[in-house]
């Protein structure tokens, strides 16, 4: 059955002095708890000695639960020396071990085994594989240099990440999930070419004007978008975050009035998804060994995306952002390339080619394994019947690549039949019909086959 899991993170690490997130914390307790929402808290060794009585009662009252930053990874994602890296791998699985032993001894209840903070390092992720760690949070979809972060090319939600190519999907079966920072609005991210505006973290929604208070209609309607698209997904995961120091006006970052405000959006958000058929919350742990029980392999993912109406926004929190609206755009990705479509055409507006990436360093070939041109799709046949329908169709390619292809109009009367060279598949009824592909260089033909219902 298809499932939608609500994850909540929580960075819970910042200190000054005697002072911790500890009444951040508690806020976002209080505010969560109510509606079901368990809570992965981010912390460290030093956080679950001083903390332990509030994170263990947390965990046997509501089922929280925590993530960790080891300590002794890098954190960047910088150049490394090849001789001395297999050196640096097993110092750093080594530290990383350290870390969760020490964390599990005073927290016996916990595994310990999602990490944090270091996703930006290839190395450390190699590391942490090594460790045995399940997953990795932190990833940010469409993001570039905001807060030093670029991950650009990233699957949105859960995907196998290729542990030595940070941002890719592993080609092998297995490895370490990587995990969203928050969700965000695929489609206005995608566009606007600036998804830090358009995401869960409440502040930003309340900095940009997008929301106020209890007036979040905004946050609501993103995440009816994550619902409605489970319909056509095994699985999918909407992933939230907030700072528990910014959930407190002692450590600066915002006043009073900010962090009453972000619990009241909080609490109306947590409300309205939790109100839904087949949703659960569930731990960031949780989550992994639910994906895995159900992936060997990074699980295909297909979101048809609609464009959220939205008012003036701030443009002291987002100037330079454009304000669409946006066409009706279908997302999609896999182990070996994310494709993205506008509604009505044929071919793909971006391909991310996930084989454009080089093992030694650590990156994309490619900028965020962009292909710089993309095949061209001409419709040669579009043959209908009482009985069926028989597509033809030919691709022309600059060289070999993976490709998808999607036809806009309502193939909900229609089974698949069969069709040579495709992949895979996926008829959304009333919307479209996605095929997808691996194309040589020049031109090559394919012949699709429906039958009707």
């Amino acid at each position: 059955m298809s499932d939608l899991l609500f994850t909540f993170a929580a960075m819970a690490t910042r200190t000054d002095g005697d002072l911790t997130a500890l009444k951040g914390m508690e806020r976002l307790a209080e505010v969560l708890h109510p509606h079901g929402v368990r809570i992965t808290w981010l912390i460290t060794p030093g956080i679950a000695e001083r903390l332990r009585e509030p994170l263990t009662k947390w965990h046997e009252e509501n089922g929280d639960d925590i993530a960790i930053a080891p300590e002794g990874l890098r954190r960047d994602h910088t150049g490394f020396d090849l001789g001395t890296m297999q050196g640096q791998i097993d110092a750093m699985a080594a530290a990383a071990k350290d870390t969760r032993d020490r964390v599990r001894k005073i927290l016996p209840w916990t595994k310990a085994d999602v990490a944090h903070g270091v996703h930006q390092n290839h190395v450390a992720l190699q590391a942490l594989e090594q460790a045995g760690f399940v997953g990795i949070w932190g990833f940010c979809f469409e993001q570039i240099e905001v807060d030093g972060i670029t991950d650009r090319g990233i699957p949105w939600g859960f995907a196998y990440i290729d542990s030595k190519c940070r941002t890719a999907p592993n080609t092998e079966p297995g490895g370490l999930i990587s995990m969203e920072w928050t969700a965000r609005d695929l489609l206005k991210s995608y566009h606007s070419g600036n998804p830090t505006v358009w995401s869960t973290d409440v502040n930003d929604a309340a900095r940009s004007g997008l929301c106020r208070w209890r007036d979040c209609d905004y946050l609501k309607r993103m995440f009816d978008e994550y619902y409605r698209n489970v319909r056509w997904n095994d699985l999918v995961v909407y992933q939230v975050h907030q700072e528990a120091h910014e959930m407190m006006p002692e450590f600066g970052c915002y006043s009073e009035e900010d962090c009453v405000e972000a619990m009241e959006m909080l609490d109306e958000l947590a409300g309205h998804a939790m109100g839904h058929l087949g949703v659960r919350s569930v731990s960031l742990s949780d989550a992994a060994a639910e994906y895995r029980s159900r992936n060997t392999m990074t699980a295909p993912s297909y979101m048809l995306w609609r464009d959220i109406p939205v008012g003036q926004y701030n443009d002291d929190y987002s100037r330079g952002t454009p304000r669409g609206p946006w066409p009706k755009t279908f997302l999609t990705y896999d182990s070996e390339c994310q494709l993205m479509f506008v509604d009505g055409g044929f071919e793909p507006r971006t391909i991310r080619n996930y084989r454009l990436r080089n093992h030694e360093t650590g990156a994309p070939d490619q900028p965020y394994y962009a292909e710089p041109i993309i095949p061209r799709v001409r419709l040669k046949e579009n043959n209908r019947s009482p009985y069926g329908a028989e597509i033809v169709f030919e691709v022309e390619a600059p060289h070999a690549m993976p490709m998808g292809v999607t036809f806009w109009e309502d193939w909900g009367p229609y089974l698949w039949d069969s069709g040579e060279g495709i992949l895979d598949h996926k008829i959304i009824s009333g919307e479209l019909m996605y095929l997808r592909m691996n194309v040589e260089a020049g031109k090559q033909e394919y012949r699709i086959k429906l039958r009707r219902k």
